[in-house]
């Protein structure tokens, strides 16, 4: 920060928690809103990758933290780039990998909270902004990594608000309690479940009694489905406690959670009028922290208000529940 690498200055953000059985944690970031880069006009999730636009091999060298390599790595293609490659590495270090290959974490020059990162997978490989099994396995790895159970872990799809049409995940640290930590939840099938009790609606999965590559598998499928499909969704992972214990239990397991959700074309809002929601919706206000940009409505909002906002970019419950048993039938053949 001091050396200003970063648009804007964090050390003053304003948090709110708002009462209420959604726990939102409201933070004032006016600065965010006009000092981001400029989002790329997105209007299909099968856009696919340009390199004459903005990618993550064109931020300045400053903006490179360290570069992540798998210790081992059992089916790696020859030149890096092959996009359902099996990503094994449990292990993650510094040192430098092949060019061709590069794992990145960058800052995040406009971050939403402390420690906010960009994680590119395959950085050189131009892969447009898909969830691949590489950036399922790496993000779940650097969460893993962290001692703090306050990292979080966020991937907006095109036309889900994402801003780069170039594979990024973001992580970042937010030191408040989430409703999506100990939210309740219905199984649908084994390792499938659905948030209940929710102004949302989303698919649920947690890393309990199943192994790394199992929980990032069916991830993958669930994210595969929806790609190819051409739904938007945003893609969440948290540490949190196991499905339908008590909440005392802890961050004993990692939670995860996909949100299905209307498509949002064009350029994600760089420009907010009073008149209008105060807040952009993508992952991390799904996932209950709020980002807002209209300092006048900072002490006005409410549980019923944000929820209200939320809902509005979900699909109609008849659409969700046709992706969903799409889904389940298609991980009750893997079982």
């Amino acid at each position: 920060m001091s050396r200003g690498y970063f648009r804007y200055d964090l050390t003053h953000l304003q948090t709110r928690l708002i009462p209420g059985r959604n726990q939102y944690v409201v933070q004032l970031n006016w600065q965010r809103l006009k000092e981001r880069r400029t989002p790329e006009v997105i209007d299909s999730l099968q856009t696919p990758y340009n390199p004459e636009r903005f990618n993550f091999t064109r931020v300045k060298p400053e903006e490179i933290l360290f570069l992540l390599r798998p210790k081992q790595c059992d089916s790696i293609a020859s030149n890096g780039c092959l996009e359902n490659n099996s990503y094994k590495g449990k292990e993650v270090d510094t040192d430098s990998q092949k060019e061709s290959n590069r794992h990145l974490v960058l800052i995040n020059v406009s971050p939403l909270e402390y420690g906010h990162v960009l994680i590119v997978p395959n950085a050189d490989c131009g892969i447009p902004q898909l969830l691949t099994s590489d950036g399922i396995h790496l993000a779940l790895d650097v969460l893993l990594l962290s001692s703090h159970p306050s990292l979080r872990i966020g991937f907006n799809s095109l036309c889900g608000l994402a801003s780069v049409n170039h594979q990024h995940i973001h992580a970042w640290y937010l030191d408040c309690h989430m409703a999506v930590e100990d939210a309740a939840v219905r199984m649908v099938c084994r390792n499938f479940y659905e948030l209940v009790d929710s102004p949302t609606r989303a698919f649920a999965f947690q890393l309990h009694e199943i192994s790394v590559d199992q929980f990032c598998g069916v991830i993958y499928k669930v994210a595969n489905f929806l790609q190819t499909n051409n739904i938007a969704h945003n893609f969440f992972m948290t540490r949190g406690s196991v499905f339908n214990s008590s909440p005392e239990d802890g961050c004993s397991t990692v939670r995860a959670y996909f949100w299905p959700r209307k498509s949002f074309t064009g350029a994600k809002s760089c420009i907010i009028d009073d008149d209008d929601v105060p807040f952009n919706v993508a992952v991390a206000e799904l996932a209950g922290h709020i980002p807002m940009y209209v300092p006048e409505k900072f002490d006005k909002l409410t549980d019923e208000y944000i929820s209200a906002v939320l809902a509005d970019v979900m699909l109609p419950e008849d659409e969700f529940i046709s992706i969903r048993d799409k889904i389940k039938d298609i991980l009750i053949l893997c079982y």
